[in-house]
């Protein structure tokens, strides 16, 4: 298995596969299979990144972003997917740093395909304990419409272009955080709020405030508040929670919670 991760000592992004370590040589920000960089340019780090990756498989979910090695220094960007493996063992290379947006939706590829296909985001919704009615609905509405160009299947690279314009715009046109623009939802979910913690009556006023969704964001507002509303175990929503939206890793979170309701866990086999 290859997984992306950035060593915060160095500020350098990489791929470890196996006990080979990868990272871009001519600058494109691209990493490929010939890219190797051995422990006679890394030194110490290179074991460090080997032994972190080796962890971070055998402990956690491998797909999931922001995990970090025992001492913090070393953070996964995720493992790469079929299609990027692909990438990485072409001669053109597969980005050294995978999206945002592409990371929020990896976690219904459950196979790591690149790929999400209808019965693979079933089970998504499925793993964050929607009953089997309203997974099958979430399944239907979101397959139609990220994933209208292929049949119902969503193409995880094809996200920029298949997705609907016009939602909070808090993901920028590269496909990660725009700061700026949190910076404004922040600060109006903190003035809304006591503490960092909302109603989600509260939380849908300052969306109203911020900007006019439509129909598209206004549905993934309600999964996500129905998501919070199980994890919180109460109608309310954290400035954190929202993030954890846009970072990646709240469904992560949501699906890792053990009381599920017998319904199907995150799992890494």
């Amino acid at each position: 298995m290859a997984l992306r991760l950035h060593d915060r000592q160095t500020n350098r992004h990489v791929i470890v596969q196996g006990d080979r370590v990868y990272a871009d040589r001519d600058g494109d920000r691209k990493i490929a299979e010939r890219d190797e960089i051995g422990a006679d340019a890394l030194g110490p780090r290179h074991g460090a990144l080997v032994e972190a990756a080796e962890y971070i498989v055998r402990f956690c979910d491998p797909r999931m972003p922001g995990i970090t090695n025992t001492d913090g220094s070393i953070v996964s960007g995720g493992s790469l997917n079929m299609v990027e493996q692909e990438e990485f063992e072409s001669g053109k290379g597969t980005a050294e740093q995978r999206t945002l947006l592409a990371h929020h939706l990896s976690f219904f590829d459950g196979r790591n395909r690149g790929t999400i296909t209808l019965g693979d985001n079933y089970r998504g919704w499925r793993s964050l304990g929607f009953g089997r009615l309203r997974a099958l609905v979430q399944t239907v509405v979101s397959a139609a419409i990220f994933g209208w160009r292929h049949g119902g299947t969503i193409v995880i690279a094809g996200i920029g272009r298949d997705r609907p314009k016009g939602a909070t715009g808090i993901y920028g046109e590269d496909g990660n955080i725009d700061e700026k623009k949190w910076a404004q939802f922040q600060a109006a979910f903190e003035r809304a709020g006591k503490g960092r913690i909302l109603t989600q009556d509260e939380a849908r006023a300052v969306l109203a405030e911020q900007v006019t969704l439509g129909l598209v964001p206004k549905g993934q507002f309600r999964s996500l508040f129905r998501v919070c509303e199980r994890m919180n175990r109460a109608k309310t929503i954290t400035i954190d929670e929202i993030r954890w939206l846009y970072d990646a890793s709240l469904f992560y979170r949501a699906a890792s919670m053990t009381d599920d309701g017998g319904k199907r866990t995150l799992s890494t086999s």
